[in-house]
């Protein structure tokens, strides 16, 4: 498997990007392209961006959502590259239709892990595996020499 790097999805991710949403640098990787879409059903207004609904097809959950986000003043745009749909259930079958997918990550901002459709934690159960065994033998070796670490003194501590 090839090394992609994905830039970090945070507040600061637009800060590598130009305004016309190409990457500063050749070496600055395109956003994530496993991320289809955003659906905001509940979201804080006040972030002075309209980055990611601009890259990212984006849903808002209900009209008052959406009325809030368009007049924010942090993020007049916003609602310029985003859509509203009704209700959450309506949200995600739109979602779900432009995406092509049901496997959805949930972030409600709770730390340490992630809520997820059933279909992407199957997904994630029948690779975990795989996944695995890449990390202990390829991954964390690479790791640990990258930053001079000696492996056979780990070795000699797991026996």
């Amino acid at each position: 498997m090839e090394d992609t790097p994905l830039p970090p999805y945070t507040w600061y991710t637009e800060a590598f990007y130009k305004k016309d949403g190409t990457p500063m640098l050749g070496e600055i990787p395109p956003l994530n392209p496993a991320i289809k879409m955003c659906v905001h059903n509940y979201a804080w207004t006040g972030y002075p961006s309209a980055f990611f609904s601009d890259h990212i097809p984006t849903v808002v959950v209900g009209q008052e959502q959406g009325d809030l986000f368009d007049v924010e003043p942090m993020n007049i745009e916003y609602m310029s590259h985003a859509v509203t749909a009704k209700d959450t259930e309506v949200a995600m079958k739109f979602a779900y239709k432009v995406s092509g997918t049901d496997k959805v990550i949930i972030f409600d901002g709770a730390m340490g892990g992630f809520n997820c459709s059933n279909s992407l934690a199957d997904l994630l159960i029948a690779k975990a595996p795989q996944v695995s065994e890449r990390v202990d033998k390829e991954l964390m070796p690479k790791w640990f020499r990258q930053r001079g670490v000696d492996m056979s003194i780990l070795e000699t501590l797991g026996q």
